[in-house]
């Protein structure tokens, strides 16, 4: 297993019908009761504001001065990036007219994103994650506090609690490891849609996990079937393994760069899904 808290650091579709592992029915609006409705949810409800107020606690007056600057600057960072973007695309749409249809579009956005971010996104990263010191530092503290607590204690169902038993009530090797490694590599990349697949591919490598857990039990397919309330314990799980505070920034960058049109289905899902693990995860530190 890795150390806590890094500060720098082919399965049929989650959504097919019938033999996928993971129940795509529910709404994305369902993620934040899921974790209220959890096995072991928290004993009272942190707010958003409680989070942000124990973080700044940890924070230096420096810090916090800092957070405020960059905050005010990000708005108007983000802005220019957005303008950047899309006179990028109108010129390529002006210049291709192949490129004048849905799936060139689509082509168009990825090309303009694989040139424009890779040696912008450290530089928009670093401004964000200062901006939001107060929310890593919460997250930081909440990672530390639950790196040692068991699958049990960070609310995961029995049934997806990999590698435990009576007569073994410790794994002998880290459950969900995949996923864990995927989240991970978010951070390793420097393009909003190639983060996002990223993301996708966490929830799938969960469900993966789950499939072959219980098969090799002796169990179906159809029996390893992973709701939104099982999916985000066992994602807090994860991005607690992870160990990496700049998550919580990755998302919101994310949230913010990537269009809204692709932020539908699977993917809008996936998104909405971790980035309330995270929020959980933010709260877990902080004194109820």
């Amino acid at each position: 297993m890795g150390e806590p808290v890094k500060e720098n650091s082919t399965r049929e579709e989650l959504t097919s019908s019938g033999e996928s592992t993971y129940s795509s029915s529910s709404a994305e609006q369902d993620s934040e009761a899921a974790v209220a409705g959890s096995p072991n949810p928290s004993p009272a409800r942190v707010s958003r504001k409680q989070v942000l107020e124990f973080g700044a606690g940890l924070c230096s007056p420096q810090d916090l001065q800092q957070a405020e600057v960059c905050a005010l600057s990000l708005k108007e960072v983000n802005k220019d990036v957005h303008n950047a973007i899309d006179q990028l695309e109108v010129a390529l749409l002006v210049a291709y007219e192949e490129l004048r249809t849905s799936t060139g579009r689509d082509q168009c956005r990825l090309a303009v994103e694989t040139s424009l971010f890779p040696p912008l996104w450290p530089l928009l990263l670093d401004v964000l994650r200062l901006a939001n010191i107060c929310t890593e530092k919460a997250f930081s503290a909440s990672i530390t506090a639950s790196y040692h607590k068991t699958m049990a204690e960070m609310g995961i169902a029995s049934n997806f609690r990999i590698g435990v038993s009576e007569q073994q009530p410790t794994p002998a090797t880290q459950p969900y490891e995949s996923a864990i490694n995927e989240l991970r590599r978010i951070t390793k990349l420097s393009v909003p849609l190639e983060k996002l697949e990223c993301v996708v591919e966490v929830s799938r490598q969960i469900c993966a996990a789950v499939e072959d857990y219980f098969i090799s039990i002796g169990k179906t397919r159809q029996q390893a079937s992973l709701g939104c309330d099982d999916l985000l314990p066992i994602l807090g799980y994860c991005i607690v393994h992870a160990g990496v505070a700049q998550l919580v920034s990755e998302c919101a960058a994310m949230e913010e760069f990537i269009h809204e049109g692709y932020l539908m289905g699977e993917e809008g899902y996936c998104l909405t899904t971790l980035q309330t693990a995270l929020s959980h995860v933010s709260s877990l530190a902080v004194p109820h």
